[in-house]
């Protein structure tokens, strides 16, 4: 009898039903750019679930499939040996009802499960379980290890042979027994991983087909898991050759899939081969790397008293991680910083790079230097690798500056710990010596990496000497390479401190920016509607952090009242932005702030002014 082992026979098929579905699963499932989808998947079914007689035998499995929404809907089986079958796509547009098919043949006994997989839906659906009991003996492999037995071949009729019609009729020969046919495949290899699409077919499946007598002709097909049957082909065995044969088919590897090829004897009656199971994991690549420099210097043009230094800063940004990228600062004037590397983890962005300062000295002669910093990418290879800052320096001689800066200190120099607001929370403190050779008052300005701050600030001086001035910085994310100075404004060319470095790691959440936009006019019949937002990063995720509204104004006689009920927010882990909002609304004239104040155990507030006007109510 021709056997069968484990192959599967593909007749996957949706048709439209109708009906209830008892208790089925549930997902969302979109297309990309359509509008959602929900899917419900029941009454998975295997039939017969349990079967015990005469094998070969099939085994079928059904499903029924809602679909609600309007997009596309993509699902396969899946099986308990690793299998999957081909992807299947359903074009949905209000709802849809399917039943969804699979079946399997059966050589010998086995047990297992088929479920429906939705594509872009985590998990399975119901299981539907199953049993094959055969009767007889198991089936006979025959392989190059295990060769197919012969049979006598035919022997020749003579004029006496009892079988021999009168006349000599039946030809020479009378066979003793049919010629038949066995089939075995390997894959080489049975599991791949590595880059996808591969070239040079790496998934080879060695097949050997064997027949018992010579000579002989053998149909046959291939079987695959997921493409259903080949075409069949014809494999002739010369009366002067081998009894086997070897048949090769390749997998191209285009993505990442399990399944299993086997052989089909078609004619004459044989054994087909079991399966040959394979697994393909294609590594991820992502896009291309990218890697982006940015630089700039903080006087691009500056007139005044030289030597003067300036400073170069930049950054770096690259579009994937993990990324490791190399670099270095090269300036016009012959000098070069530093290699330094810079590490990306956890999520694409720019990071800043450590400046590099360059002093213009100038002379008579040559009153005006023109020049630049270059940032240059060593690694890894990226077009554009640079990026450059201009510069032009006229110095001007003048007497000795009458107010000179030193002296300055970021302290701590490496603060971890809470960020942003409210002001009680300082995560560094910046300090510089200003020193006046007669009585003045003296016009400065604090510059970090950021670029300056907005304010500038004076100190009065009634005698020739040095004070110190300081102030409190606030950052709300992290600096891995910060730097500050104290700069004079006023007198002209008093230059500007050092530039002293420090570190910020910021741990919990912080608020970022809070807003409060006007919507709506305020009108006779109609209140002023604003929309209050809020920008909330955490660094430490995963995290839920509770937060309230409030409102300080004439109207509430400067007290803080709140503006609906606490709201909560979640995190997923590692850092994360989100933004929040609320509305609010007035029907009279109102000036003051809100705020937004995060709550127990988390700390920290941030306020927005706003004013509003409004037309007396009519009497």
């Amino acid at each position: 009898m021709k056997t069968t082992p484990f192959v599967l026979s593909l007749g996957t098929a949706a048709v439209l039903f109708s009906g209830l579905l008892a208790g089925p699963a549930q997902a969302s499932v979109t297309d990309g750019s359509a509008a959602q989808v929900r899917v419900s998947v029941g009454n998975v079914k295997a039939g017969p679930a349990r079967y015990s007689g005469a094998c070969p035998t099939t085994v079928g499995f059904s499903a029924s499939l809602v679909a609600r929404g309007s997009g596309t809907v993509r699902y396969r089986w899946v099986r308990s040996d690793g299998t999957r079958s081909a992807v299947k796509t359903v074009t949905v547009k209000g709802t849809r009802k399917l039943l969804v098919r699979d079946r399997q043949t059966f050589d010998w006994e086995a047990r297992g499960w088929q479920a429906v997989e939705i594509i872009g839906r985590k998990g399975l659906s119901r299981k539907a379980h199953f049993t094959v009991g055969c009767a007889g003996s198991e089936p006979i492999v025959y392989d190059g290890s295990h060769p197919l037995p012969a049979t006598p071949p035919a022997r020749p009729h003579t004029p006496q042979s009892p079988q021999t019609p009168q006349g000599g009729g039946g030809g020479p020969h009378t066979p003793t027994e049919p010629i038949r046919a066995a089939a075995s495949v390997t894959a080489h290899p049975a599991t791949y991983k590595g880059q996808c699409p591969a070239t040079g077919q790496p998934v080879r499946f060695n097949g050997l087909i064997q027949v018992s007598q010579l000579p002989a002709r053998v149909g046959y097909q291939w079987i695959d898991s997921t493409g259903g049957e080949g075409p069949i082909q014809q494999l002739d065995f010369p009366a002067n050759g081998p009894r086997s044969r070897p048949v090769v088919v390749t997998h191209p590897v285009k993505a990442t899939s399990t399944g299993w090829k086997a052989i089909r004897i078609v004619s004459p009656s044989g054994i087909d081969s079991p399966r040959a199971t394979y697994s393909v994991t294609c590594d991820d690549p992502g896009p291309d790397l990218v890697v982006t420099p940015a630089a700039a210097v903080d006087r691009p043009t500056y007139t005044g008293a030289c030597p003067t230094t300036l400073t170069f800063t930049g950054t770096i940004a690259v579009n994937r991680v993990p990324a490791e990228v190399r670099y270095q600062w090269l300036d016009s004037e012959g000098g070069a910083g530093p290699v330094n590397t810079l590490s990306f983890t956890g999520a694409p962005g720019a990071k800043d790079v450590v400046p590099h300062t360059l002093t213009v000295r100038g002379d008579r002669e040559v009153p005006v230097v023109k020049g630049s910093g270059t940032l240059k990418i060593i690694s890894p290879v990226t077009v554009p690798d640079t990026a450059q800052a201009a510069f032009t320096v006229t110095c001007d001689e003048k007497p000795d500056p009458t107010a000179t800066a030193s002296d300055m200190k970021v302290e701590p120099a490496s603060y971890t710990g809470r960020c942003g607001m409210p002001l009680d929370v300082a995560q560094h403190i910046l300090t510089a010596r200003i020193t006046v050779t007669k009585p003045m008052t003296v016009k400065y300005r604090w510059v970090t990496h950021r670029g300056p701050v907005q304010a500038e600030y004076s100190m009065t001086f009634d005698a020739p000497g040095s004070k110190t001035a300081k102030i409190h910085s606030f950052y709300s994310e992290n600096n891995p390479n910060g730097w500050a100075r104290l700069e004079i404004v006023d007198p002209a060319g008093g230059g500007r401190s050092e530039t002293a470095t420090f570190t910020t790691v910021c741990v919990g959440p912080a608020i970022i920016r809070v807003t409060g936009t006007q919507k709506d006019k305020c009108e006779v019949e109609r209140p002023a509607a604003f929309e209050l937002g809020a920008e909330i990063t955490m660094s430490d995720g995963p995290a839920s952090v509770g937060y309230r509204w409030y409102r300080k104004s004439n109207l509430t006689r400067d007290q803080w009242l709140p503006i609906g009920e606490s709201q909560t927010i979640s995190f997923a882990a590692g850092k994360q932005t989100e933004k929040i909002s609320a509305p609010y609304g007035t029907s009279r004239s109102e000036t003051g702030h809100f705020k937004l104040e995060l709550e127990s155990p988390h700390k920290g507030y941030g306020t927005t002014a706003f004013s509003v006007t409004c037309p007396p109510a009519p009497r």
